[in-house]
């Protein structure tokens, strides 16, 4: 009988931590540091960080790439709040080093004001303020929500550079694949696109909240670029109030 009971405990114990497990949210504070490959060559890393602080989120990526004398350094961030699981943009700042122009670009979404205004190089922008305009950081987090939430439609607009453009995402399928000898379900997205000489691939896993575990681009057939997962970790609501005692 005691050891009846010992099993239904150690089965219970599973189910609920696999339960955590499989419900971990987008919006948890996390961390994923990602291997960059330009083929077979390894450019570098690049790390994502997504911090909160009483009601505002704050979305860093960082990259350090470079192939012979050619170099890229980035610092991304994105401030942002999330009301009944839509993504809201208040600031935005990318800064870009390397070889080539350094640039800086920077926006501010002013709801009240409907307005979103910025710089992009050394070029002003203003654009009207639209309940479904994401800079290129907060989109991903909504991508992710929307996933969560068993969503189809899949399409958003996005300030990129010193427009506004559209982005589709393409339910293709689900696949498992392989990284760094560990397995993921995924489901894997295409972007949609006019010209089809480009292709980019996203695998998605449910298990990490919809955390992108590999993205290719490729060109005529041609793959050029490729993203891998390296490591994540998550702060549950359980260690955010164990820091906070």
């Amino acid at each position: 009988m005691s050891r009846i009971v010992q099993y239904l405990f150690i089965i219970t114990l599973l189910i609920l931590s696999s339960s955590a497990f499989a419900t971990l949210s987008p919006l948890l504070p996390q961390t994923a540091e990602y291997r960059v490959l330009y083929g077979s060559i390894d450019l570098g890393k690049a790390r994502y960080t997504l911090d909160k602080i009483n009601d505002q989120f704050n979305y860093k990526f960082e990259s350090e790439l470079s192939l012979l004398v050619l170099s890229d350094r980035r610092e991304v961030s994105s401030e942002f709040v999330v009301t009944n699981d839509h993504v809201n943009p208040i600031r935005f700042f990318h800064e870009r080093e390397g070889t080539g122009s350094d640039y800086q670009a920077q926006l501010v979404f002013l709801k009240s004001q409907e307005k979103v205004y910025g710089k992009y190089k050394h070029e002003k922008l203003e654009f009207n303020y639209a309940n479904d305009l994401y800079d290129i950081l907060s989109v991903q987090v909504q991508l992710r929500l929307d996933l969560a939430n068993k969503k189809e439609d899949l399409n958003y607009k996005i300030i990129k550079s010193n427009k506004i453009s559209d982005y589709q995402f393409n339910i293709v399928g689900t696949e498992v694949i392989n990284i760094n000898q560990r397995n993921y379900q995924t489901i894997k997205l295409m972007v949609e696109r006019k010209k089809k000489k480009r292709q980019t691939l996203i695998w998605l896993a449910p298990e990490l909240a919809y955390l992108p575990v590999k993205l290719t681009h490729s060109k005529k057939g041609k793959k050029q670029l490729e993203v891998q997962l390296l490591n994540s970790s998550f702060m549950t609501e359980r260690d955010e109030l164990a820091q906070s005692k």
